[in-house]
């Protein structure tokens, strides 16, 4: 009775193979076309932010939305209800969704800065610099971005890297690769870390790898628990829309960097840490009454 209960209601059953290589094909042939529309937007005269935004835009749609319902509809004549978008909504989901985030705010924070802190072996300094400057690229493309501080930037950045890219991501990992791997016998677990790692690491953020998983697996249980996309695509958007709030409220003046770093110990021991990790583990021991269908 968990979340693959509605993949058979008048559904087709292709080989593993076969669904997994139409899931990659047509990512693949969706990214290049992303990155066509991308070249011409950056050509359009649009800001550079704007053109980042849009293109982010195409990417979500195209490369992430598009595979996931493409084989939800060879698979089964309700994609929609095989994909976990369709079907009740129970309000106890999003508040556990929401408890949860908070209570492992510090833990998080701690882990997010031990991860940034990771040095390797002087004989692999070469590796560390390579991998320092991909994260710098990254964090460049991210300032891009966050950077301003109207009204319109809020709206816009919420709408796309909160909404839209916490949608899509869902529907590609969630609703598309850990269900793919369930339904064809997979067991649970090892779908959704499986899909947690693969989130994280096409990130090509190594030094931001260990969190990005632990968020991705997060997403893959809230999925697992409810049922629904909507519940593990909320908590995604949430969890964006909150870097795209606290961004624009340092831009205006109004907050501090320091909420990014709740509960963070640079020396001796980590007790903000300890004490959100404790009670974040009894949380999801007893998650049954938040999340349970």
């Amino acid at each position: 009775m968990e979340i693959m209960e509605n993949n058979h209601i008048g559904g087709r059953r292709l080989g593993f193979w076969s669904i997994l290589l139409i899931f990659s094909g047509t990512f693949l042939v969706m990214l290049f076309v992303t990155g066509l529309l991308q070249i011409w937007i950056a050509s359009s005269g649009l800001s550079a932010r704007d053109s980042v935004l849009f293109g982010s835009a195409a990417q979500g749609v195209l490369a992430f939305i598009v595979p996931s319902f493409v084989v939800a509809r060879l698979e089964n004549d309700h994609p929609f209800a095989g994909m976990g978008l369709a079907g009740r909504q129970e309000f106890r989901w999003y508040v556990g969704i929401v408890v949860l985030l908070l209570l492992s705010m510090p833990a998080m924070n701690q882990i997010i800065y031990w991860n940034s802190e990771i040095h390797f072996p002087e004989s692999m300094g070469a590796l560390e610099e390579s991998l320092r400057s991909w994260e710098e690229r990254a964090a460049d493309m991210t300032d891009l971005i966050l950077q301003g501080n109207s009204v319109m930037t809020l709206i816009s950045g919420i709408l796309v890297v909160g909404v839209l890219t916490g949608f899509a991501e869902e529907a590609f990992f969630r609703g598309g690769l850990q269900r793919i791997m369930i339904r064809y016998g997979v067991n649970a677990n090892v779908a959704i870390w499986v899909a947690a790692f693969i989130f994280s690491a096409v990130h090509f953020q190594f030094f931001g790898f260990i969190p990005r998983l632990l968020l991705g697996a997060a997403f893959g249980y809230f999925y697992y628990w409810t049922g629904s996309l909507w519940c593990s695509a909320f908590a995604h958007a949430l969890n964006n829309s909150l870097v795209v709030i606290f961004a624009w409220l340092r831009n205006s003046g109004v907050m501090s960097d320091d909420i990014e770093n709740l509960g963070v110990c640079e020396a001796g021991f980590p007790w903000f840490f300890a004490i959100s990790l404790i009670i974040t583990a009894v949380f999801i021991r007893y998650q049954k009454k938040f999340f349970n269908r």
